[in-house]
């Protein structure tokens, strides 16, 4: 095929220019996502705020996620872009010294993950284990837990995503285990703004995908409908107390009702509906709770 013809119909590039590893120091080349010429054809948007892109004719299935996470193919290090390239010095230790380790986890899942390369779905998702992996060591101004959180969430969609590619592979109970993750790290970095230990609020890249960012409204929505679906059943009357401390912060969401371009429709209607439903069943537990209380 002819060097034009390949450009033309190509999703991504290396950069010409080389990006250095804070980390371990070596250079690299970057692959960059092309988005013009029709290759993003937006479809719908789920209750968990992801947006699903068309297949087209032209350029198949893209997956626009698994651009987003720089990683240094050498050392596996990894962080969303504006985190990548500057380092403070007490981070340093915790990030070199945890490479095999990352590297050995990441290996038992994909063994053939190679970012030197063009990416697929898997190291799409090897991107986002490694960033919430490297965002344990990192600095608190740089909300590291709702980053954790996001990297966890969006790796949870990938492997549902691959999960229908390769069905029979066990990356359904994976993806289970990161939205597990998700709620966990989504209920924590809440409960860390509100007691000013690290603030999220300003962070321009909250999504939780990359075409629109929700902010605030969308990770207190996202706290709440994680927690829902994927928080411990171990202790029910724990679980309807935590919930019910969602349902207070989801209705933060919709206050008065009124959309505009801060707090747009659909971030509205999903809130209002997650706190109803919240409603309904806090109220059946708690019902089955208390009955089962008193036949004991």
């Amino acid at each position: 095929m002819p060097e034009a013809a390949k450009k033309e119909v190509s999703i991504t590039f290396f950069e010409k220019s080389e990006s250095k590893c804070p980390i371990c120091g070596r250079t690299f080349h970057r692959e960059t996502l092309r988005t013009g010429g029709g290759r993003l054809n937006s479809d719908r948007l789920s209750d968990e705020l992801r947006r699903f892109y068309k297949p087209t004719e032209k350029f198949g299935e893209i997956y626009p996620l698994i651009y987003y996470v720089v990683v240094c193919p050498h050392c596996w290090f990894a962080a969303f872009e504006k985190d990548f390239f500057e380092i403070k010095n007490k981070e340093r230790p915790g990030l070199t010294e945890s490479e095999s380790d990352r590297k050995a986890a990441l290996s038992l899942i994909f063994p053939e993950a190679d970012f030197s390369k063009e990416r697929t779905l898997k190291e799409g998702i090897a991107s986002y284990y490694l960033a919430c992996s490297c965002y344990k060591y990192r600095n608190i101004d740089l909300a590291p837990t709702i980053k954790q959180g996001i990297s966890c969430l969006r790796a949870a969609w990938l492997l549902l995503d691959l999960n229908k590619k390769e069905p029979g592979r066990n990356y359904d109970l994976l993806a289970k285990c990161f939205y597990q993750n998700a709620a966990r790290l989504y209920r924590f970095a809440v409960k860390q703004e509100s007691t000013g230990k690290e603030a999220f609020s300003t962070v321009a890249g909250l999504g939780p995908d990359i075409d629109k960012n929700y902010g605030f409204d969308g990770v207190l929505y996202l706290a709440g409908l994680l927690e829902y679906r994927y928080g411990s059943r171990a202790d029910m009357r724990k679980r309807i107390a935590i919930l019910e401390e969602q349902r207070r912060s989801v209705s933060r969401v919709f206050g008065m009702g009124k959309s505009d371009k801060n707090k747009p429709k659909e971030i509205l209607d999903k809130a209002r509906d997650l706190y109803n439903e919240l409603g309904e069943y806090i109220s059946e537990q708690s019902e089955e709770l208390n009955e089962a209380e008193e036949t004991v």
